[in-house]
Parts: structure tokens; C-alpha cells; sequence
């Protein structure tokens, strides 16, 4: 029977084991009067062993342990993991101690990626939107009338001449299902294939500038001395998040006993700086004046490495180019603009400062500068990562132990050609709707934030979340009012699914095939491979066994494109390519019953007999790599006309026809002032806690979040004491906060580790879809960004903006 309100009513005693355990803690350690002594612990520890056994105690199905392995997909990092299971449930993951990129590091995340198999927020069934975008309904139907459906979309944009009007925006992992999804734009007629921007693509645009080579960049970290940080969150998101706590955990046992020093160079008293050797406030914004004036102290003080700079490097001096035109070099231009005294008032870092982090820099070798704010995705501009990386050629740390290295490639197998009809000749010929590549953005490859929607008849979405995550919010706003038909291939229901007119389950990392080639900074080549740990829970499948069925559906030289029966069999002739190059290991491993005694020795490809010996240890065994194969050769690294590092980058000066000698080379543009009324400086804060990339956060770390993080479905936005006193504020208030491009509601919480004048807004908040344990939790920050495009590489720029902030 119900009750109301506030009427009284008898209540049974019903004491939980929690309740019973605290209460009889407490009551023992009252009456003997020493809590402050062991006793009460004991009798805390000897109460929950007995209170286990009570039959009332929920827990799991009794069943046969067991432990497999699996590649993490909660980013880019590829994690090896290793997940516990009793008979078919999974009941846990942790780090993968013998996987090469984080050697049993794991993340919050990864570990609780289990509430994501098992969470209330999973696309069950394939459904069709009824009604308006703005107030849908959902109509379960079959996969064979999905697939059909699908197909009649893109039959009739070939078939009215538009096949170029079909796009794909999907994340950035470097997968075979995203190549199935490039692949099939490609065999249908269309270049529109888009993957969201990470962190290595602003790097792999500088080592294009000055290195003259489109392969990633590589961090020896595990070798390094000194790391030089301007803003990197190491600890939280930067890279593979396991390797860097890896690395963390181990910097006091470097190689020769020597500890790796951490300079962290930031605003504000983030986790990492927290835990670096040294904390360098700074002025937001001007991390390349300050980068530029270590330089300056690196030449002055002839600290820098002049044999590598005068055998391996281009623009240093002073030069004249091949119609006797006289050309300022990196050197003058250094030492006339950024001595230490200039750049202290610039930067707010006194300059002695400066000087003593060029001094250790330059002692401490082998040394890293390493550049991209929050998880490396946040710059002020392209120049200004040019700057930072001018310090490691400075170093002559290339290719060294210890230094930049190159990614190498991973020796897979590549795919049969895509065959192609008249009409995706036609189509593939019409460039992309989102300028990548064009005269105007001549350097990207993606560029997902400047998609023109009008010119997009249907979208593919997959596995991202781009109405919530694109950091260009009219362009996110544009794609799903203009774009006539979207289809969203996810394992949830995110806020992007909810305004698609299809909904096609996709099964999550832990249920389905998959891989991943490569690891975020990592020198050597590294393949992940996952297999499905227990079978779908629901009616999903794999993304790219999907759109095999749908180029059957199709046919003609779209389903010739598509010859596999499933990913599987792709997955295979792929690491074919692998067993072939008779290079690398696996590291094969036994376990026991217990994680702890897992034993591991690597296997080498060759010692394999036959390819199907060498899949069945891949598939068991989740990973392949070659600690062998690295680009240790400065002629592999150095691949620009003169085959040199090149200061004065001759590329840019010839793709944009740059005059300007200060165009061509690394410098210090001063931001614009903040317009009226606007005093203040609005950053993103990364909490490793939180997904931030549209994906939604297990209930699990939501719960683990301080009171002064989010409480109840108010945010809080941190501010430094004295900015909250000088805008009339109190600790706790209820305030608005305002950008040009919009503004949420929030509260304040004071912390002195905030520079003044900046207000820190936490991103992967203010969902507006999931389930009831994300839904309506503070706000998307990115609401208030307003982002702008690198004028050399065309990716988003929104690490700060202008913002002002008063009571409700």
C-alpha cells in the first residue's frame, strides 16, 4: 500500500550489511573509548568477512572463473586489458601487465567499462524515428528493413547524379571498420569521409612543416630525463592514459638511476602539475613566446647542439634563397624578439625563471618538449607547436633515445582495391563538403567542424557523437537541421542518435571484433586485436558487417568492393600481412585462476609454423608488436628538399605563398583583446573521470565525483578566490556564465590553484540523452567555445574564450 507524504506508518527493522558493519564499528569503538587505535579497523575487517556469508548478501552467480584479454576502445590509447569473467558474465578489467603500451596501468574509465556493456543506455534494436527531429518517436523494426532502407537512400543519390552528397563522420581510431566506412564512400562515389580530429593530427601537420614527413610523431618517454610540458595534461587523457601512468609511477627508475624530471608549464594547478617536479604558472596563451625565449637562452648561452644544427638543419642562419633574396633566420629572429626579459613581460614568468628551465633543459639530456594542452587537442595555433618542437631540433633530440622518433608503420596486409562504376567516377571527382584538402585548408585530411550540411543528402554516423561533441556548434546544430536523412550506428543512445532517422545497434568493444593499429606517441608498431568476450546482449552487430549487407543490398560494384562474408574474415587477410613481414612478437601468456599468477613470454612471429598457428596466438593474445623497428635513422626522419629540419619551413612557404619571412617559422602571435565587457578567460578543464568526447561516463565515476564537482545537476566551475571576491562572489553562489557564443548556468567554487582572471568549466558534462545517472548533469561547456580554424592547418582552435560572470 502507498503512503503519502509525511503520514507516519510502522516500519519493519531492515538493517542492510553497510548499516550493520558502521554500527557495530562505531558502537564497539565507543564503549572501549579507542577509536584512535587499531582495535575498531580489526573489528570493521572481521565483520565484513562474516557479514559475507549471510545469505541475504547479494552477490553474482556462482560459476568457473576465467580471464581473457582485449584491447580497450574507450579512446585511441589501445590499453591491453584483461577481463575476469564467471562463465559468460563479465565481472571485471584490469590492466593487461604484458601489453606494450600500458603495461598493467589502466585508466577510471577502462576499468569501469563495464557498466557500458551492461548499462540501461544501450540501442537495443534497430529503430526508425517518427515525427519531427525536435520531438521524435521510435519505431522498433528488422535488421533486413534497416539494411533495405539504407540502401534506398544511397540508390537514390547515385541515381539522381549526387552520389558525392552521401558523408560519414566517425572517430579516429585507425581501424578496419573505419576503412570499411571510407571504403564505402569511395566504391558508392563520395570523398566525404571524416574522421573527428584528435591530438596527433595538429602534430602530424608540424612534422609535415619541418620534418617534411606525414607519419606521426613519437615520444620516447620512457628514456627521456626531462620533460619540458607546456600544458600537456600527462595524467589526464594526454596519449595512451595507461602509458603515461606507467611512466609516472616508474620515473625514479629511469635507466642509469637518473629520475625523469616533469616541468609542467600552465595557467592553473591541474592533477598533473600537481605531481611535476616543477609548476610554472603562466599566461594563457603565450606558451610559444616562452618556448621561443628558452630558445633564446639555448643559443645565447651556446647551449644548444651545433653539430646538429649546422649539419642537419635548414633556416637557422641568416640565408638567401635562389633570386638572391637575403632571408631572416630562425636565429635573429629569436634573439631580436624573445629575450628573457621581454618575454617576462609577455608570459608573466620572471626571467630567471626562464633562464634556469633552458640551463636544465639543455643539461638534463636526453630532453623532451612536449606541446597540446589538456589531452593534446587544445593548441593556440599551429606556430605555436612549431615553437615547442623547435626546442627538441634545438637539442638535436631526434631520433635518439630518449627523444622524437616517428611512428612506424604496422606491416598489415593491405585490402583489395575498391572498384568503382561511372557514376562513383563522376562523384569522387567533386570535392569534399568539408574543405579538407582544398586550396583554402590545403594541409587537412578532416575536417568534420567545417562541414558544409547543405551540401550532404545522407549521413553516416558512427560511433561518434557529434551533436554534443563538435567543437563548432553551428556547424553541429546545422548537421542535423539540414541534412535530410541520418543514419547513426551506435551501441547507445546518445544525443546524436536522438535526432538521426535511423538507429542501427552497434555492439560494444567487449562483444564484437575489431582492431586497432598503432598507439598515440608510442615509436614502434603496435596491433591491437579483439575478439567478443561474451555474445551481444541484444539485437547488435558489428559496423562493419552492416555495410557488407548493404553493399549486397546494392550490388554491383559496390558489393565486389565488399567481398568478405564478415569483418572477420577482413581481420584476417589483414594480419596476413603481419605472419608475412616474419618481424615482431606476441606475447603469449597463460593464466591461472588468479590474475596475479599470469606468466608471459614474448613469442616471435617466426617461430609460428603456419599463419593459422600465428591467428589463433594473435586472437588469444590481443596484440602484436616489433620493439625492433624504429625510425632511428635521421634519414627517415628527415625527408623535407634538403633533407634537413628545417626552422624556416620551405612548405609553408610555398603551399601558402607566404612573403613574410615571420610566416615561415615558429613565433609568438599576440591574441586579440577580449571584446567589451568581457574581463575575463574561459578554459576547459580535462578530469580524467569524465569522458569528454561525447561518449557517456559510466554511473560509476559520476558517483566518485566531489561535491564540489557536481552536486545533485549543478556544475561547478572553479575560480580563484580573489576573482570571486573582485566579481562579488561567494564560494557555492549560483552564477551565469557568459561567453560571446552563449552562456549556462553554474555555481562557484574557489580554489587558489586558478589563475586569477580565469574561470575553469569541466568538459563531458550536460548530457541530454543516456540514461537517468548522465542525463541533465551541469552542462556541455562547449556551449560557450567559440571555435575558430587554424589558419594554416584548418583544425579547431577553442582552448580559451572571452567570458564575464554575474548572479542569477
Amino acid at each position: 500500500m502507498a503512503h503519502a507524504r509525511g503520514t507516519k506508518r510502522h516500519k519493519s527493522m531492515n538493517v542492510d550489511r553497510r548499516t550493520f558493519v558502521k554500527g557495530m564499528a562505531l558502537a564497539g569503538g565507543g564503549a572501549l573509548g579507542i577509536m584512535l587505535s587499531p582495535t575498531p579497523w580489526y573489528l570493521i575487517r572481521d565483520l565484513a568477512f562474516w557479514t559475507q556469508n549471510w545469505p541475504w548478501v547479494p552477490a553474482p552467480a556462482p560459476g568457473e572463473p576465467s580471464f581473457e584479454k582485449s584491447i580497450c576502445r574507450i579512446c585511441d590509447g589501445g590499453c591491453g586489458i584483461n577481463v575476469r569473467k564467471v562463465d559468460m558474465r563479465l565481472v571485471r578489467i584490469d590492466g593487461d601487465k604484458e601489453h606494450p603500451v600500458n603495461q598493467g596501468s589502466i585508466c577510471p574509465m577502462g576499468a569501469a567499462a563495464l557498466q557500458m556493456l551492461y548499462g540501461p543506455s544501450r540501442t537495443k534494436v534497430p529503430l526508425r524515428r517518427v515525427g519531427p527531429r525536435e520531438n521524435p518517436e521510435w519505431r522498433p523494426i528488422t535488421w533486413a528493413e534497416a539494411i533495405r532502407e539504407v540502401a534506398l537512400k544511397v540508390r537514390q543519390l547515385r541515381a539522381a547524379g549526387r552520389p558525392h552528397e552521401l558523408a560519414c563522420i566517425t572517430n579516429s581510431a585507425h581501424s578496419t571498420v573505419n576503412q570499411f566506412f571510407e571504403r564505402f564512400l569511395h566504391a558508392v562515389g563520395s570523398r566525404n569521409f571524416m574522421q573527428m580530429n584528435s591530438a596527433l593530427e595538429a602534430h602530424s601537420t608540424v612534422l609535415a612543416l619541418m620534418q617534411g614527413v606525414d607519419e606521426g610523431i613519437a615520444y620516447d618517454i620512457e628514456n627521456a630525463r626531462y620533460l619540458l610540458s607546456f600544458g600537456c595534461n600527462l595524467l589526464e587523457g594526454w596519449g595512451a592514459c595507461g602509458r603515461m601512468y606507467h611512466a609516472h609511477a616508474n620515473r625514479s627508475a629511469h635507466e642509469g638511476g637518473n629520475s625523469l624530471e616533469i616541468v609542467q608549464i600552465e595557467p592553473n594547478l591541474s592533477v598533473t602539475a600537481s605531481k611535476a617536479s616543477r609548476w610554472i604558472p603562466i599566461k594563457p596563451g603565450t606558451d610559444a613566446a616562452l618556448a621561443l625565449s628558452i630558445a633564446h637562452v639555448l643559443i645565447s648561452d651556446g647551449l644548444y647542439d651545433k653539430t646538429f644544427v649546422e649539419r642537419h638543419t635548414f633556416g637557422f642562419e641568416d640565408w638567401k634563397d635562389s633570386d638572391g633574396k637575403r632571408r631572416r633566420g630562425f636565429k635573429s629572429e629569436v634573439l631580436g624578439r624573445y629575450s628573457p626579459r621581454s618575454v617576462e613581460l609577455i608570459t608573466q614568468v620572471p626571467a630567471n625563471v626562464i633562464e634556469e628551465v633552458a640551463h636544465e633543459f639543455a643539461a638534463n639530456q636526453p630532453a623532451l618538449a612536449l606541446g597540446g594542452r589538456c589531452d593534446g587537442s587544445l593548441f593556440a595555433g599551429i606556430y605555436e607547436l612549431m615553437a615547442i618542437h623547435s626546442l627538441n631540433a634545438l637539442a638535436g633530440n631526434l631520433s635518439r633515445p630518449g627523444g622524437i622518433f616517428l611512428q612506424c608503420d604496422v606491416p598489415l596486409k593491405s585490402l583489395s582495391p575498391v572498384k568503382m562504376d561511372e557514376q562513383a567516377e563522376q562523384g569522387f571527382a567533386i570535392p569534399r563538403s568539408d574543405g579538407a584538402g582544398s586550396k583554402e585548408h590545403p594541409l587537412a585530411r578532416h575536417l568534420p567542424h567545417n562541414l558544409d550540411a547543405g551540401k550532404v543528402g545522407v549521413l553516416l554516423i558512427h560511433e561518434v557523437n557529434p551533436s554534443y561533441a563538435l567543437p563548432n556548434r553551428k556547424v553541429a546544430r546545422a548537421i542535423f537541421e539540414d541534412i535530410p536523412y541520418i543514419v547513426s550506428f551506435s551501441s547507445f543512445i546518445d544525443e546524436s542518435s536522438m535526432q538521426a532517422d535511423l538507429i542501427l545497434p552497434i555492439s560494444t568493444p567487449l562483444e564484437r571484433w575489431d582492431d586497432h593499429t598503432g598507439a598515440p606517441g608510442i615509436p614502434y608498431p603496435i596491433y591491437g586485436l579483439s575478439h567478443p568476450l561474451v555474445n551481444p546482449l541484444y539485437e547488435s552487430r558489428n559496423a562493419g558487417d552492416v555495410l557488407i549487407e548493404i553493399a549486397r543490398e546494392l550490388g554491383g560494384t559496390i558489393a565486389e568492393s565488399f567481398p568478405w562474408n564478415n569483418t572477420v574474415e577482413a581481420l584476417r587477410e589483414r594480419a596476413a600481412g603481419l605472419y608475412e613481414s616474419g618481424t615482431g612478437v606476441i606475447h603469449t601468456a597463460e593464466f591461472s585462476a588468479t590474475y596475479m599468477s599470469q606468466t608471459a613470454t614474448p613469442t616471435e612471429v617466426k617461430s609460428f609454423p603456419t599463419f593459422s598457428d600465428f591467428w589463433n596466438a594473435l586472437v588469444k593474445n590481443c596484440c602484436w608488436s616489433d620493439p625492433q623497428c624504429t625510425t632511428d635513422q635521421l634519414e627517415q626522419t628527415l625527408k623535407t628538399p634538403g633533407k634537413k629540419f628545417e626552422f624556416f619551413s620551405q612548405r609553408l612557404q610555398k603551399t601558402f605563398g607566404y612573403s613574410n619571412d615571420l610566416e615561415c617559422m615558429p613565433h609568438y602571435h599576440e591574441p586579440p583583446p577580449n571584446p567589451q565587457g568581457f574581463d575575463l578567460l574561459i578554459m576547459p578543464e580535462n578530469l580524467i573521470t569524465m569522458a569528454d568526447n561525447g561518449l557517456g561516463t559510466p554511473p560509476l565515476l559520476i558517483k566518485q565525483l566531489s561535491n564540489d564537482v557536481l552536486s545533485e545537476n549543478d556544475l561547478f566551475v572553479q575560480v580563484n578566490p580573489i576573482t570571486a571576491m573582485y566579481q562579488g562572489l561567494k564560494d557555492g553562489e549560483s552564477v551565469i556564465l557568459e561567453s560571446p557564443a552563449g552562456k549556462v548556468r553554474v555555481r562557484i567554487h574557489t580554489f587558489a590553484g586558478v589563475r586569477e582572471g580565469v574561470v575553469l568549466i569541466p568538459l563531458g558534462f550536460g548530457h541530454t540523452a543516456y540514461d537517468r545517472f548522465l542525463r541533465n548533469k551541469g552542462v556541455n561547456a562547449l556551449e560557450i567555445f567559440d571555435a575558430k580554424m587554424d589558419t594554416v592547418s584548418g583544425l579547431a582552435v577553442w582552448w580559451a574564450v572571452p567570458g564575464k560572470i554575474y548572479k542569477v
